[in-house]
């Protein structure tokens, strides 16, 4: 039978009561930090929760599966696809991270397009479950991304408790927060730039907080390695991007202007 759009509401229902109970944890761990064994059973929580929310949208109906990146619609489509050499996921090696100019340049087309041409093509915004993928795979991410950061903590004061080297720990920790950012701009990547802006400020506002942190850590390090240098620089392009989406919508609320004076003209 058909997949019903509200199916997509369940399963991000499911991300954000995961999200709910990690920000539990973090609130009581905040008023009474845990140690001893109640630091090591908080963790092993804390890892359950990572492994839940990384396969949280491992099992949805075809019509919400995220496609291969580089497999896209529109016109951006046609020159990703025309290039050769796209890596697994969560790789960040290939055309897709080495021609950041030329993608930025045609989204943005796409985007003014999308916004000010009303004869615009509007399939994809209107396609109701590439909308509801762009909301819960990015959604997915900065859940995953709250997740790991407070897993990190929990670890290095376990290393400090016990007195250990905590190199490895950091450089673990970057790691995954560099798997984050590729995995984040294979979502966006993967799908249409349409049915990303139609999800509006909201979706914006969760790239950036995770884009923010990300792009923090690595101008702290001393030696950030390059294919995490060449992912923060793309995510960077990709939020120049979504600040544009972001000010469509704000522009259209001015425009619109407030009730009062709407009834005043």
């Amino acid at each position: 039978g058909k997949t019903a759009i509200v199916s997509g509401l369940n399963y991000c229902s499911r991300i954000f009561a995961l999200l709910g109970e990690i920000l539990v944890r973090i609130r009581v761990d905040k008023r009474s930090p845990p140690q001893g064994p109640f630091l090591t059973a908080r963790l092993e929580e804390v890892k359950s929760l990572h492994a839940r929310i990384i396969g949280a949208l491992a099992h949805t109906p075809p019509p919400l599966r995220l496609k291969p990146a580089g497999v896209r619609h529109g016109a951006v489509a046609s020159m990703l696809q025309a290039q050769r050499g796209y890596g697994p996921v969560g790789s960040t090696t290939g055309p897709m991270f080495a021609s950041n100019s030329a993608f930025a340049q045609q989204t943005f087309a796409e985007v003014r397009d999308f916004f000010d041409n009303p004869n615009a093509n509007r399939e994809n915004a209107s396609n109701h479950f590439l909308v509801m993928q762009g909301n819960l795979y990015v959604t997915q991410q900065l859940v995953r991304f709250v997740i790991e950061q407070y897993r990190d903590e929990l670890m290095t004061s376990m290393r400090h408790s016990l007195g250990g080297d905590i190199k490895e720990l950091e450089n673990n920790s970057a790691e995954d927060r560099e798997a984050v950012a590729s995995d984040l701009l294979n979502v966006l990547h993967s799908i249409p730039i349409q049915s990303i802006a139609t999800n509006g400020p909201s979706l914006v506002h969760k790239v950036r907080f995770v884009a923010s942190t990300l792009l923090d850590a690595v101008r702290k390090a001393e030696e950030a390695p390059a294919s995490a240098a060449r992912a923060h620089a793309y995510l960077w392009d990709f939020l120049s991007i979504l600040s544009e989406i972001e000010r469509n919508y704000i522009l259209d609320d001015e425009k619109d202007g407030p009730p009062d004076a709407v009834m005043s003209n």
